[in-house]
């Protein structure tokens, strides 16, 4: 449901528009449900490349979100947020480079350490990925 979801958004949001798509993301990543956290985040990983200039007016609240939810108890939630950040940052963008890299991708090794071991080798990928691009 998250690919289709994203995209729909990524093919209509900037042409057509779809007002109600942020405030329901944002709404779900803040509910107390992990499943509608994670589905969220992975919507969002999926947007970063296509409306990031739609973004960039919620940066504040997109970058406590992400801050808050790799820090979660929830692995999925965690990993789902990582993918997330890893996207953010790769987006060639300068004003999100600049300004939010560097907070995320160190929340980011947090999720690393703290991940079991099956789960390491996704994440170092991710993680590889994120830090090629923003420190390039």
């Amino acid at each position: 449901m998250c690919d289709t979801v994203a995209e729909l958004a990524s093919g209509t949001y900037e042409e057509l528009g779809w007002p109600e798509l942020l405030p329901f993301i944002f709404q779900c990543v803040q509910s107390a449900d992990t499943r509608l956290q994670e589905s969220s985040l992975l919507v969002f990983a999926q947007l970063a490349r296509h409306i990031m200039g739609t973004l960039r007016q919620y940066m504040g609240t997109l970058h406590e979100v992400l801050a808050r939810t790799l820090a979660s108890s929830s692995q999925d939630v965690a990993l789902a947020a990582m993918r997330a950040t890893s996207n953010f940052v790769q987006v060639p963008d300068p004003f999100y480079r600049a300004e939010r890299c560097r907070p995320p991708v160190l929340s980011m090794l947090v999720v690393v350490q703290g991940a079991r071991q099956s789960s390491l080798g996704r994440l170092f990928a991710l993680l590889q990925a994120g830090l090629a691009e923003c420190y390039c």
